[in-house]
Parts: structure tokens; sequence; C-alpha cells
């Protein structure tokens, strides 16, 4: 038989061992350290290392980059005037100016085979609605048409100023004399006037 401090290094194969020998036959675990695992953390390994993923973006096409900005730079400045014109709108209230015929005198209407003569005087109300805006007009044309469309004549009337709210009274005479005039346009007027219209 060996002696004493020779079977304790042995490691037990039977059951119950006796006393100082390790159970297991490994030296026994340091015990742990204010870990909240009993067994410390094994060593990092190169094999579980974080892998780096390269940032891989793909290349899109220089015009393509180029045609958004372009859009978003149109978009961007039609808003602007939108916003810029809806502001004017609901400071100013712009209405369009309105135009009446208030009295038209026809001085002798002659008309011959292919000649007409008259004179036309008119009387014409401008009214201005805006009560912030002041209209120029700086060119007025006012003319005689017959039927549908058919031009008899016309006038250039002086440019004028027109303040906010108000009402301007305009005189024009048109006047034809002996023009050379269409004969069925001729014609249509002689039938109208013989029957009174």
């Amino acid at each position: 038989m060996a002696s004493n401090a020779e079977d304790q290094n042995k490691p037990v194969t039977g059951y119950p061992s006796p006393a100082g020998q390790v159970v297991t036959g490994y030296p026994r675990a340091a015990p742990p350290v204010n870990d909240a695992y009993f067994y410390p953390s094994p060593p990092s390994s190169p094999y579980f290392a974080a892998m780096v993923v390269p940032n891989y973006h793909p290349r899109r096409r220089d015009n393509s980059s180029f045609f958004c900005r372009l859009t978003a730079a149109v978009l961007f400045v039609f808003f602007i005037m939108a916003a810029f014109f809806l502001v004017f709108w609901l400071v100013l209230r712009p209405r369009i100016p309105e135009f009446r015929l208030s009295s038209i005198a026809v001085v002798p209407l002659n008309s011959t085979a292919s000649d007409l003569t008259s004179t036309w005087d008119l009387s014409i109300v401008v009214t201005n609605p805006n009560t912030k805006l002041q209209i120029f007009y700086d060119r007025l044309d006012a003319s005689v048409f017959y039927g549908d469309g058919f031009l008899v004549s016309q006038t250039e009337m002086p440019p004028f100023y027109q303040a906010n709210r108000n009402q301007t009274l305009l005189h024009a005479r048109l006047a034809v004399f002996g023009d050379n005039v269409d004969k069925s346009a001729l014609k249509a007027i002689s039938d109208d006037r013989r029957n009174g219209k």
C-alpha cells in the first residue's frame, strides 16, 4: 500500500471520498469576486469578434440627383410665389373694373350699295370697385361691332387715372365716312333699319 500523501493526490474513484480529496479530480475553483455569475467570463475569441460590415450605398447617377434638386428648387420657388400672391390677394382683394354703356346716339346712318356713313356718340361709365387699389388706364379702345363680330368703327380713347371707389364718365365719338363695307353686312344693316331694329 502506498503512503497516505500519495493517496490524497489521486483522483477519487469510489464513494464517499475521503476528506481532503477533490471529488472531480480537478482543483477547486476560486470563489467569486463581486460578480453576477459564479464563473468568470471566458476570454474573447477572435472568431466571435464583432464583424465590421462595410457601409455600402449604391452609387446614384449624378444626373438623377441633379433633376431631383432642380425639381425641388422649382417647387420651392413656386410655393414661395404662391404664398406671396395669396397674401397679396388677401390684403388688397383686387377686383376687375366695371364698364357700362350709359348712352348712345347714332347720327344719320346712311348706307348705299357699298358705302356706309354714320357717327356714334357714346357715354361710358367706368367704376373702380377696389377699396385699396387705384387704376391707371394707359390705353382704351372703343369699338362698334355689328352682327357676328363685324367691326364697323374703332377709336382710341385718352389715358386716365381712376382713384379707388370711384366712377368716371367717358365720352367717345366713332365715325364712319363713306367706308367700303362688305355687301352682306350692308344688306343686313339696311334690312334691320327698315324693320326698325
